[in-house]
């Protein structure tokens, strides 16, 4: 697998999700040369936070200037303290601390798409946030590594329910998937 189609591996996913709907303004938790580009060609406003990596941080910041791009650093699980009373049309997550930056997502936005979602750093945590929130997981067909979107957003959760690219999972078979030891 080339670098390229491990990382931007979530790319066709969100060419699919803005064929379907219009997302102005968005926050990513983890910035990257592939999804932060992405953004800030289809989107009004992108907040973007990385979490990880400083020197990853540095390095996005040299290379990525925009108006409409506000870049933060924020250790760990800092991160979410930037949430407080902000509204996102789209969330995206692929950071480090993935499970606390997807719990506290839900309700900040209806559609959160989270890259590998397999990943070592998710649990069973945030399988709450999903059912409080009454959210939706599709996987998508289209990308591997594993790129899902949890969405209460009943249009887009019609559009994605009659699109063969992506697949429902229903909270047992989740749990069936990622829980089960």
């Amino acid at each position: 697998m080339s670098k390229e189609a491990k990382y931007a591996s979530h790319l066709p996913v969100f060419e699919e999700l803005f064929k379907m709907s219009s997302f102005k303004n968005v926050l990513e938790f983890g910035c990257g040369n592939y999804s932060t580009s992405f953004f800030l060609d289809h989107c009004d406003k992108v907040t973007s936070i990385e979490n990880w990596d400083e020197n990853w941080y540095n390095k996005i910041k040299q290379e990525i200037s925009s108006k409409k791009h506000t870049l933060i650093y924020s250790k760990g699980i800092g991160a979410i303290d930037y949430l407080k009373n902000d509204y996102y049309d789209l969330i995206f997550v692929d950071a480090d601390k993935r499970q606390e930056c997807i719990n506290a997502s839900f309700g900040k936005s209806s559609v959160i798409v989270v890259h590998d979602l397999g990943h070592k750093n998710i649990g069973k945590g945030f399988l709450k946030g999903i059912i409080a929130n009454n959210y939706i997981l599709f996987m998508a067909t289209i990308s591997y590594p594993a790129t899902s979107i949890f969405t209460n957003d009943r249009y887009l959760i019609e559009k994605l329910s009659n699109n063969n690219k992506f697949i429902t999972i229903d909270q047992m078979e989740f749990v069936e998937m990622f829980l089960v030891n």
